[in-house]
């Protein structure tokens, strides 16, 4: 029962028969699929509620790809909306009623979200048929207006379901569906369970043509139809923040094998894409991506709200990744120990009131006093802190190389070591790459290489920067050995990982030499001990290999940079500056980036990687559209565009 609005989710008695009969049927599913265009097919729904309707879809997919394993279709794509979502422990009751769907429930059990954040949740899941549910919590009123659209639309079929109009009139709107009519591709079609008048007359206003069908069991009718509208104009902000796809069919070359790169293949190649991966090193993550032990957490800052979004929404989907590499008996040495971010000055306890004010699940993070701090860390402190129950550690190594290996597991990747690009020239149909001593052409080319990309003419000015830092190793000893949470300051230090323990970093920007300085190890402890002047990190000794050094790629506003690459000759000259507000933005066609992941591109690459996937294939994307923009390569530029102000 939903108290809010005085309905029922489903029916005990035939609830799973009504939501076949309803949505799966009257859409016609099995005749679309067989029939559709595309490779992928996206239905979206109006009310997750128990995710019966989800469910009830994933199971009938399966049966069609095993009755028709040429089916076009290769990947599904359920897009839900839920005002209020049900507890983990509500919903596993409450699925408790179908057994038969039980393949299907305990998957959703496994992967449902454990902080329930506002926005989209994606979750993949690959077995037995792949199939992406991507959850967006929130009203939807606000939801559908985030979702990018392509200029050929998004939904192949709409379920509108939620509760009754009479029970929740807010929800069956004009702005429902005005939104649904932007997002909808040609033919779109439309099942609800209702036969209200102004449903079917709301809906024929903004291109549908709804008729009345047989309802379910003692309902007399129901609603059915298809979009005829209108492919809706690029609006200003859709031109200047652009995402482009990939034609179907062609390859893509990866520069970098870093997390960001090895984890844009791996989306790929999920994807059924065929992928050639190249790194200048003789292997891969030796580089930012090869430290011992990363910390992951979610950056928060309330003030900014884009930045917040992405980082909650990365740090779930890491936690997800760890689980699916674990399903392939690929395991990735972490530990979700949870953090402590120390207050260990008055700015850093302004920064964690605004936090703790923010109203953020306690879930995802809460505040605790120096008694509390102490007891979950193990060890003597003397600061308040921000705790994240579900943050902690990963090998950043072993999970880019365990992440690689599930790539190259499809047969799809081919990975190329010891190539340096060092010019890159973009043809109407390919990519022109030259390594030192080699050539290659691909259709088209993903630039991942961090601060590396700065050195090509095309990508000189984008807005990166690149930053030393420089970790130690600490070895363990009995005092040190009992800290059971990673510790953050103006610095980290982790729990003890092989009897060693990893202090960090040095933050240098616009160093980019690898030479180990006992400097920065003294920096690094001197941190530690202004922090928390404790008893016992006063006589730390290095381990024998006492640090490394690699250098980050940063953006000043802490987001990476994500799409298309800009074409800065163009967008800066004379035609565009007086043509903008009408003509598409400048870039440079096949060709895309994932950079600027700073210090934290363990936790937030993987995701960030996922959406550029998502963009690449032309399928949704997880992420509301004004987060989007602020991880645009183009952002700063726009932004100036936007206000009027000097491009220089």
């Amino acid at each position: 029962m939903a108290t809010h609005y005085d309905d029922v989710y489903f029916s005990v008695d035939n609830g799973l028969a009504e939501s076949r009969y309803v949505f799966i049927e009257q859409n016609q599913l099995l005749q679309r699929w067989s029939q559709h265009l595309s490779s992928h097919y996206v239905i979206a729904e109006t009310g997750f509620g128990t995710g019966l309707n989800f469910l009830a879809t994933w199971q009938h997919y399966q049966q069609h790809c095993q009755q028709q394993p040429n089916t076009p279709v290769k990947r599904l794509h359920f897009i839900s909306f839920e005002k209020h979502p049900l507890s983990l422990g509500d919903l596993k009751q409450a699925l408790q009623a179908w057994s038969e769907l039980l393949p299907f429930s305990e998957q959703l059990l496994e992967y449902y979200p454990q902080i329930m954040t506002a926005g989209c949740h994606r979750l993949l899941f690959e077995s037995p048929i792949p199939i992406c549910l991507d959850l967006w919590i929130g009203d939807v009123h606000d939801n559908l207006p985030e979702l990018v659209t392509p200029s050929q639309g998004l939904v192949d079929s709409w379920y509108l379901d939620g509760f009754a109009p009479s029970k929740n009139p807010d929800m069956w709107s004009p702005q429902l569906f005005e939104q649904m009519a932007r997002l909808s591709k040609p033919q779109a079609s439309v099942a609800t369970f209702t036969a209200a008048g102004f449903v079917r007359r709301g809906l024929n206003e903004v291109g549908f043509a709804m008729q009345k069908g047989k309802g379910f069991g003692r309902k007399r009718d129901m609603l059915v139809g298809h979009y005829q509208g209108e492919p809706q104009a690029k609006d200003l902000l859709t031109r200047l923040y652009q995402r482009q796809a990939m034609r179907s069919g062609e390859d893509l070359a990866i520069i970098g094998a870093g997390i960001a790169g090895v984890s844009l293949a791996y989306a790929m190649v999920k994807r059924g894409v065929k992928v050639s991966l190249y790194e200048k090193n003789k292997a891969a993550a030796l580089e930012a991506s090869g430290n011992r032990q990363g910390a992951v957490y979610p950056l928060l800052s309330p003030t900014q709200q884009p930045l917040t979004e992405f980082f909650q929404h990365a740090f779930n989907y890491h936690h997800q990744l760890m689980l699916q590499l674990k399903h392939q008996q690929r395991e990735v040495e972490h530990q979700f120990c949870g953090l402590l971010q120390l207050a260990y000055n008055e700015k850093s306890q302004k920064k964690h009131r605004k936090v703790t004010e923010a109203g953020y699940p306690s879930e995802l993070v809460h505040a605790v006093n120096a008694e509390q701090a102490s007891e979950l860390a193990g060890l003597s402190l003397s600061s308040e802190a921000l705790h994240y129950p579900k943050a902690g550690w990963v090998d950043a190594q072993q999970c880019v190389q365990t992440i690689l290996d599930a790539a190259l597991a499809t047969g799809l990747l081919e990975v190329h070591y010891q190539h340096e690009l060092i010019d890159y020239q973009q043809h109407e149909s390919y990519c022109r790459l030259i390594f030192t001593g080699h050539e290659k052409h691909h259709h088209n080319v993903a630039f991942c290489q961090a601060h590396h990309l700065l050195n090509l003419t095309q990508a000189a000015q984008l807005p990166l920067s690149p930053v030393r830092g420089q970790v130690s190793h600490i070895k363990s000893n009995p005092s040190l050995a009992k800290l059971r949470k990673v510790l953050c300051y103006e610095g980290y230090l982790t729990p003890a990982y092989q009897q060693q323990h990893c202090i960090g970093a040095s933050y240098l920007r616009n160093q980019v030499d690898l030479e180990l300085r006992t400097q920065e190890t003294e920096s690094n402890l001197a941190a530690l001990r202004h922090c928390q002047p404790q008893a016992w990190n006063q006589h730390l000794e290095c381990a024998e290999v006492a640090g490394r050094v690699a250098i980050r790629c940063a953006v000043r506003d802490h987001l990476p940079l994500l799409g298309q690459l800009p074409d800065l000759n163009r967008l800066l000259g004379d035609d565009y500056q007086n043509n903008w507000q009408t003509a598409d933005s400048p870039v440079h066609s096949r060709s895309f980036l994932a950079v600027g992941f700073g210090s934290r591109g363990i936790c937030s690459a993987p995701f960030a990687t996922e959406l550029l996937a998502a963009q690449l294939c032309g399928e949704p994307l997880p992420l509301k559209a004004s987060t989007l923009r602020s991880v645009h390569p183009q952002r700063f530029w726009n932004r100036r565009l936007l206000k009027g102000r000097p491009m220089s």
